[in-house]
């Protein structure tokens, strides 16, 4: 790929982002892409250094605020027609409580996926101080009780310390998930905004 066929595709991508906002993206781009093209680079070697369309799409939007998106809209939307504020105004019994249960679902599903991070970490944490309260106990047992006991504490402790290191790592990499399960339905929402005014744009 190019760099006009990347800077074309990126644009496609953020069809709908405010005028002076997206040329000054497509702008930072270019500039990027001449800066490579200066050190020697192709220009096909250029925007593979600079990454795929999609994900720097991606990361745009996740920089622009969703009120700023929404508010861009509904400056743009100043001349709906009456039919349309009529229709709207009509369906609101049906349109509204569909939302607050969207809304109410939306909510719950983070709740859920975020107690579970919360769990994960707690139950790291429980092991970990279960590992150290074994480890002191160990030589306390061996010499004030039995030998035996002791190891077995001991062993006790290194059992828990090498769950408490896998169930770390396994617990920062569910919070990545987490991060990227709850970035991803406002990051879709901001796509639709922006794809729905730019097909209206597109009919005007």
């Amino acid at each position: 790929m190019n760099k006009s066929q990347f800077l074309f595709e990126l644009r496609a991508r953020l069809n709908g982002l405010m005028q002076d906002e997206l040329e000054e993206r497509i702008a930072f781009y270019s500039e990027m892409i001449d800066d490579r093209l200066e050190e020697g680079l192709t220009e096909e070697e250029a925007v593979e250094q600079i990454g795929n369309v999609d994900d720097i799409a991606a990361q745009i939007m996740g920089e622009i605020p969703l009120s700023k998106i929404v508010r861009n809209k509904v400056n743009q939307k100043k001349n709906i027609n009456a039919g349309m504020v009529l229709l709207l105004v009509l369906s609101f019994p049906i349109w509204f409580p569909l939302l607050i249960t969207a809304l109410c679902l939306l909510f719950t599903f983070y709740i859920v996926i975020w107690v579970f991070v919360f769990t994960f970490f707690v139950v790291d944490l429980a092991f970990i101080f279960a590992s150290i309260a074994c480890l002191v106990h160990a030589p306390v047992t061996i010499f004030s009780a039995s030998v035996g006991g002791g190891f077995l504490s001991l062993g006790c402790a290194l059992f828990m310390a090498g769950l408490a290191i896998l169930l770390f790592f396994g617990s920062i990499a569910f919070f990545k998930g987490a991060v990227s399960i709850s970035a991803s339905p406002i990051s879709r929402f901001k796509s639709w905004i922006l794809r729905k005014g730019a097909n209206n744009e597109s009919y005007s």
